[in-house]
């Protein structure tokens, strides 16, 4: 039997064969019916679920064709799928092929039960960021790193820089990174605004950032994230703060150039790499070393929001509600 056309032919086919009264015209048009309320890919995967279905009444002998499929029939054709979610899916798609039966007049009760979730225990749920502690236990090891032998300070510094920048700012690395489409972030970019709070002048740092959609953003520096800035460009052999006129890139990349969103991201994932090797080896922290092999730098922009939410950001409390605004007074 071929696709094309086989409703028609495989439900005359059944209406004429032991069912004997069945009114094979009116079926046959329910079920092009049916199928005419889908396009593109839903519509194949439904003809060819109930083609399937079709052939395996016609196969099995069942009287009066598809009004004459039972509760039971449903669960027999449920047991030659080749999984439960198989047999879920088919049983879903066929309720759905019923119900246009029961509307046409064919069937007065649809016979197939409804397919509730799979028993199964659901894995649970993986929270795609980073607590505070675990912020800190990564920044500790990675500084550890830095220390061993053979340690590459000047890498680790970056990558500590680029950690601590995206956590504490939710920036995505697409935002920071350098690109063909703008130009590339450098220090000089931080700008110093004053904001008078209680009668209180103080000082914060800005750097201006487009997302993805090409929207200004201003994003507020924290203080723990200033003291980053400052130990990053210490490590650079920088002035502590930079100025107006500073070219140096935001995250300094091979030759002193700008590090584009790839680097970025390969730099976020070998330091994960070691930090969970770190902490594997010394026998600490399984199930952070089970989530820090799962991260990607997204956890990283995740975390600054995740932290906003449950309240336990108090180490820097300027980063929940300030970091990042639509537009700064």
């Amino acid at each position: 039997m071929t696709r094309q056309g086989g409703f028609r032919r495989v439900s005359l086919a059944l209406a004429r064969g032991r069912g004997g009264a069945a009114p094979g015209v009116d079926e046959a048009a329910a079920v092009s019916a049916w199928l005419g309320r889908y396009r593109g890919h839903t519509h194949t995967a439904y003809k060819r679920e109930s083609s399937r279905f079709v052939a395996f009444v016609c196969s099995s002998g069942i009287a009066g064709g598809l009004a004459g499929a039972t509760p039971a029939v449903f669960e027999q054709y449920a047991r030659t799928r080749p999984s439960e979610d198989v047999a879920r899916y088919g049983l879903q798609v066929l309720r759905s092929l019923y119900a246009t039966l029961c509307e046409r007049g064919v069937i007065k009760v649809n016979p197939v039960r409804v397919v509730k979730g799979s028993s199964r225990a659901k894995p649970p749920v993986q929270y795609k960021h980073f607590t505070q502690a675990e912020l800190v236990t990564i920044g500790g090891v990675i500084d550890a790193l830095a220390h061993e032998p053979g340690g590459h300070r000047r890498s680790y510094s970056t990558r500590r820089w680029i950690f601590w920048l995206l956590a504490y700012t939710g920036a995505q690395r697409e935002e920071i990174a350098a690109s063909s489409r703008r130009p590339a972030l450098t220090m000089g970019n931080l700008h110093c605004f004053r904001q008078v709070e209680h009668t209180t002048a103080t000082c914060g740092w800005v750097p201006d950032v487009r997302d993805s959609a090409g929207v200004l953003r201003h994003i507020r520096l924290c203080d723990a994230l200033v003291a980053e800035l400052v130990r990053y460009r210490q490590s650079l052999m920088l002035n502590w703060h930079p100025r107006p006129d500073d070219e140096t890139p935001l995250i300094v990349g091979n030759g002193w150039r700008p590090m584009g969103a790839q680097g970025i991201y390969t730099n976020v994932q070998a330091m994960f790499a070691a930090v969970a090797s770190h902490l594997q080896g010394h026998g600490l922290e399984s199930r952070l070393v089970a989530r820090i092999e799962e991260a990607t730098p997204y956890w990283l922009t995740r975390s600054f929001h995740a932290l906003d939410r449950s309240g336990d950001n108090r180490e820097a409390p300027d980063t929940s509600k300030e970091v990042t605004h639509a537009a700064l007074d």
